[in-house]
């Protein structure tokens, strides 16, 4: 099962740099409010997935690591629910990426202990 953890970790990762490093300059052709905060939106990404990195690494060691990579994952699927509800985005491929990745990291957090 270690190999799901690194398959959903780089899943996350190329997500999130996707986002910020390719979509961010396609979406925003300058320097606006919006586009920082599009960014920063895939630094979460990123962050989430440093978080899953570090559980799948020592979290039967680190049990506040695995809580928090747990919760973090957790509220990055809220966030992707609240948009698309928000945007009526259901359908969109990147959602449907995001929400499966999200709750798979949930499951190998709560699931996982070694």
């Amino acid at each position: 099962m270690r190999w799901i953890d690194y398959a959903l970790v780089v899943g996350l990762a190329a997500v999130g740099l996707v986002h910020c490093f390719v979509f961010t300059p396609m979406v925003y052709d300058s320097l606006t409010p919006g586009a920082f905060w599009f960014f920063g939106t895939g630094l979460a990404i990123l962050f989430a997935a440093a978080l899953n990195g570090l559980r799948a690494i020592c979290g039967a060691r680190a049990p506040g690591v695995r809580w928090a990579a747990g919760l973090a994952s957790l509220a990055m699927f809220a966030l992707v629910c609240v948009f698309a509800a928000s945007f009526e985005a259901w359908g969109r491929p990147d959602v449907f990426l995001q929400l499966g990745l999200y709750a798979a990291s949930v499951l190998m957090a709560v699931l996982r202990r070694g």
